[in-house]
């Protein structure tokens, strides 16, 4: 079933998130100033990096229409353009992908990397780097043993997947 949604999706007839499937166009129906203001939103996580802000802190960065940031802000983790770090915190897409490169490349050559020294690789402060690092120990990418991460059972999925078929690319 998996396979036939997921060429359904690729031929443009569905859409597929991890929220569910959509008939294709179906989505929900921005006016042009909420898809403004979520590309701003999305611009302003962008250049937060690793430092984003909360969505609260986000209501009062953006030009308008304060009271539809929390509901536009989880359209935009639904579109990808956002990673939902926690339920108040979230990371541009693209912020997120980087951080999995690094963390995979530092934590391949260590046993295992502290919340400081991840701190550190991400140039980020510890109020930013325990949220980051409790998202990658639930969504698998890292694991925690007593005070260090390490590569997760996901990331090994991810490892295997691409070693079994490398004519698919790299996998993020």
């Amino acid at each position: 079933m998996g396979a036939v949604l997921e060429r359904m999706d690729e031929a443009g007839r569905i859409a597929l998130s991890d929220r569910g499937i959509a008939l294709a166009g179906h989505g929900p129906q921005l006016s042009d100033k909420d898809r403004e203001l979520v590309d701003e939103m999305v611009e302003i996580y962008r250049r937060a990096g690793y430092q984003p802000p909360t969505v609260a802190e986000l209501k009062g960065q953006v030009s308008r229409n304060q009271a539809a940031v929390a509901e536009l802000v989880q359209l935009a983790a639904r579109d990808g353009r956002l990673v939902e770090i926690s339920s108040q915190w979230y990371l541009d897409a693209e912020a997120e992908r980087q951080m999995r490169t690094t963390l995979a490349d530092r934590l391949g050559q260590a046993d295992g990397l502290t919340v400081s020294q991840i701190r550190e690789i991400l140039k980020t402060t510890r109020k930013y780097a325990v949220p980051l690092c409790e998202y990658l120990d639930r969504v698998g990418f890292t694991k925690r043993e007593g005070d260090v991460r390490k590569l997760g059972t996901q990331y090994q999925l991810l490892t295997d997947l691409e070693d079994d078929e490398p004519q698919r690319g790299a996998i993020r």
